[in-house]
């Protein structure tokens, strides 16, 4: 589950907004993840290492296939958060109004679905693996053709 502490991570900057109407929210989210965004966004060139290590994470054949998932499930939030707040930082300097609900919306779609993962994963509901997950990653690697050991088929 901490492949999905990186999309949290990384959405910082689109919870300003948020941040700054509800400083609850912030104070929770600093003490939860403040350091961590501090270091992942203040060292230089640390997210560009993170982006590749969890594509080869989700590629690598060495790791179980549920770790290999997640990591592809967070390596996905990653990337598709990353074009909004591209886009909305170039949309908000243009001066279009109401920026921050388009912020807000983006920073809630990933902490609920990063969130929600994080507690499928860590609360299973069988004795050792969760069956809800089994069977995503079950039905995900049939949609891409793929056999048990992560082979493509022939």
């Amino acid at each position: 589950s901490l492949a999905y502490v990186i999309p949290i991570v990384d959405s910082q900057d689109l919870g300003k907004y948020m941040f700054e109407a509800y400083p609850a929210i912030a104070a929770v989210y600093n003490g939860l993840f403040g350091s961590l965004a501090g270091i992942y966004n203040g060292v230089p060139f640390l997210p560009f290492g993170v982006f590749f290590l969890m594509s080869y994470i989700a590629r690598a054949s060495t790791f179980p296939v549920e770790v290999r998932f997640h990591f592809a499930q967070a390596f996905m939030l990653s990337i598709i958060q990353f074009v909004p707040s591209l886009g909305f930082g170039l949309l908000e300097k243009a001066g279009v109004p109401n920026m921050g609900i388009a912020y807000n919306t983006v920073f809630l779609w990933v902490m609920i679905s990063s969130v929600l993962m994080q507690a499928l994963l860590l609360n299973p509901v069988g004795t050792a693996r969760n069956p809800f997950i089994v069977n995503v990653v079950g039905f995900a690697m049939k949609y891409m053709n793929y056999t048990t050991d992560m082979s493509p088929k022939k």
